[in-house]
């Protein structure tokens, strides 16, 4: 499988290549992107960490873009109006809510 990894905000961006180099993982790499401009069609998952707005913004994308059952999973904000097959708690300091949902339709 191939992971493209999207992020917005250089530091974060530059700390995420930093970290994949010293993984040694090879299907992965980071670009400097807004989701809002990357097509997402023929993805098999979908991960986000986005803040409450930018998940509500990310809905219309992802039922416009993504075949019924595609895989997404969300960090810490759910998908406004998505009902979550799973939600799971990460063993981080806030126990964050990790929302684990298959594109509806």
């Amino acid at each position: 499988y191939r992971v493209v990894g999207l992020e917005l905000s250089p530091v974060p961006l530059l700390f995420s290549k930093m970290r994949l180099r010293l993984s040694g993982v090879s299907n992965c790499r980071f670009v400097l992107a807004d989701f809002r401009g990357v097509p997402l069609a023929g993805a098999q998952a979908v991960v986000c960490y986005l803040y409450r707005a930018g998940m509500a913004g990310l809905r219309p994308k992802l039922e416009a873009e993504l075949s019924p059952g595609t895989l997404v999973v969300s960090h810490t904000f759910s998908v406004p109006g998505w009902t979550p097959e799973a939600v799971v708690t990460a063993a981080d300091l806030w126990r964050s809510p990790i929302y684990v949902y298959r594109r509806p339709g």
